[in-house]
């Protein structure tokens, strides 16, 4: 898995073209991110135990996926003619597609997942698909690492096809949105669905590109708070907000684990709140235990690691204060980079655009999911890759919109110019 990347990373070195301008924000915000990760490792080892095991495998699964993220973005930049941006969208695209297919295919041949058996939400209602008056259970996809991991690939196939076809696509990226989005339906995947219709919102030409970074990074943070407000001042959705079921409150249980986490908060010292608990920070300091009782289906193990289902609590637990304002202030300045780079008629705007409405629309998964950090593998690979592309590139157009149209043939002699 280290041959890849490192042939990318000598690609980059023996190149000619690999002068480049990074985004100085974005590039200091990344190494923070990556460096307040691999501190919070610290409190995860000296605990020991399986849950100093389980955070070493998280981080390690972590370094490969960054490794691999920041040699495709570098070797990106070799590519002579063609937009760095554009590559490795292109290369992204593919590979997304790519996996849905085969997933797809896996499904078609009747391949069920290993994890299937110990994932309750199998065979439960699409509720999704119910809507249209489909009756459908619930299935894992045979290739994911977990349940909702396996709706990340086709959430950036959607996207970017969603892109491309805005442009004017052909007939190809219909199907390959169509191939994206029925993954999704299968999982009933709600808040990835969600996610694609909120990132076409943010990103129309009537939303300014700080409105729509602004929005996007408070996504996390304001879904934390929407059991309030459906409860206070639109209780009308209720019913929409426990439609799988209210038994642990709304959201699936969400609402209860968050609660779980905010009676915590009430009782510990500032230390915690500042620089977290470390990797499986809710382990380490037993909050999980506090809701474990919602995830008995899953096994005993589950019961004690089960993660807050968002990814700024996460952060919170984690890394503390100091980490989720590293975190924010990264996301905000990424979104914002991309939008103001998409503007205008340069050839890599679109790429531009595709990178925004990704880190856009994992904004919105990440309210009731962790996508930031090191516990979804499928995420950490995707997140990673658009931070370093970010933070690599600073406004790198198509070199060949630089060179001259007309070029004097090489044969003809220097004094010709000047006859007439």
């Amino acid at each position: 898995m280290l041959l890849s990347p490192s042939v990318l990373f000598v690609r980059f070195a023996v190149s000619k073209q690999r002068r480049f301008q990074p985004n100085r924000i974005v590039s200091l915000l990344f190494v923070a991110a990556i460096v307040i990760t691999f501190v919070a490792l610290l409190p995860s080892y000296q605990s020991g135990g399986f849950i100093a095991e389980k955070a070493i495998n998280a981080v390690g699964f972590f370094s490969l996926a960054l490794y691999s993220g920041i040699a495709a973005s570098l070797a990106s930049l070799t590519f002579g003619r063609h937009s760095s941006i554009k590559v490795l969208l292109n290369s992204a695209y593919v590979a997304c597609v790519a996996v849905c297919g085969a997933q797809l295919l896996l499904l078609g041949a009747g391949l069920e997942s290993p994890l299937a058996d110990s994932a309750p939400q199998v065979g439960t209602e699409a509720i999704t698909l119910s809507l249209i008056g489909l009756d459908f259970g619930r299935i894992i996809l045979p290739l994911a690492s977990g349940f909702q991991a396996g709706a990340i690939a086709p959430l950036v196939a959607s996207i970017i096809a969603l892109t491309r076809i805005r442009k004017g696509a052909g007939l190809q990226d219909y199907v390959f949105f169509f191939v994206g989005l029925l993954p999704l339906l299968f999982l009933d995947a709600r808040q990835f669905l969600l996610a694609i219709i909120v990132t076409v919102a943010l990103t129309t030409k009537f939303v300014p590109a700080w409105v729509a970074a602004t929005g996007a990074a408070l996504l996390p943070a304001i879904f934390v708070a929407l059991p309030t407000i459906v409860r206070e001042i639109l209780p009308f959705l209720t019913g929409i907000a426990t439609m799988r079921s209210d038994k642990f409150g709304m959201f699936s249980g969400r609402e209860y684990i968050w609660n779980q986490y905010w009676r915590y908060v009430a009782d510990i010292d500032a230390a915690p709140l500042l620089f977290g608990h470390g990797i499986y920070g809710h382990a380490i300091s037993g909050v999980s235990a506090r809701y474990g009782r919602l995830f008995g289906g899953w096994g005993e193990e589950a019961q004690g690691f089960m993660h807050l289902h968002n990814s700024y609590l996460q952060i919170l637990m984690d890394s503390g204060l100091l980490g989720l304002a590293i975190w924010g202030a990264m996301i905000w300045a990424a979104i914002y980079r991309t939008l103001k780079n998409s503007e205008g008629g340069a050839g890599d705007a679109e790429g531009w655009r595709s990178i925004g409405q990704i880190i856009i629309a994992l904004c919105v998964v990440a309210s009731s999911e962790v996508v930031f950090g090191v516990y979804m593998k499928e995420a950490i690979c995707i997140t990673l890759a658009m931070f370093a592309a970010v933070a690599v590139y600073n406004r790198q157009r198509d070199s060949s919109r630089s060179r001259p149209r007309h070029r004097q043939p090489a044969h003809a002699p220097a004094w010709a110019e000047s006859r007439t």
